[in-house]
């Protein structure tokens, strides 16, 4: 009944932790930043996990090198089955990042996927 309970309420697997998994994807070089990262059980044997990946370049082919680094990563703590969303880091923030260092990660890799403001709090962007 608890692991029923567990999947239902699409929990991460036993034993992994997300902030870990972010962690090592964005060490992916190219990859700004990692948010609105789900992980959860399908049932008692398949994870799953979607992302939203900020990434520098928007090269579609280099980003498909960085899938398949990203999706590695993911295979490592158990997770077979990936869905995951690129997002263009904002060029005038890269710019200003590299003049004068003064911006964080996260102030260059805002979400870039507003869904509109009916919902936008429910969003990593609210």
């Amino acid at each position: 009944m608890r692991k029923s309970g567990q999947i239902l309420l699409q929990s991460p697997p036993i034993g992994v932790d997300v902030l870990d998994i972010k962690h090592d994807m964005e060490k992916v070089p190219g990859v700004i930043s990692v948010h609105e990262l789900h992980v959860w059980r399908l049932n008692q044997h398949k994870a799953l996990a979607s992302a939203h990946v900020t990434i520098a370049d928007p090269s579609l082919e280099l980003f498909q090198q960085q899938v398949k680094t990203l999706n590695e990563c993911l295979h490592a703590y158990g997770v077979h089955s990936v869905t995951l969303q690129p997002e263009l880091a904002r060029e005038d923030l890269l710019r200003t990042r590299a003049t004068t260092g003064g911006l964080t990660r996260s102030e260059i890799a805002a979400c870039q996927m507003n869904c509109g403001s009916s919902c936008e709090e429910l969003t990593c962007c609210g």
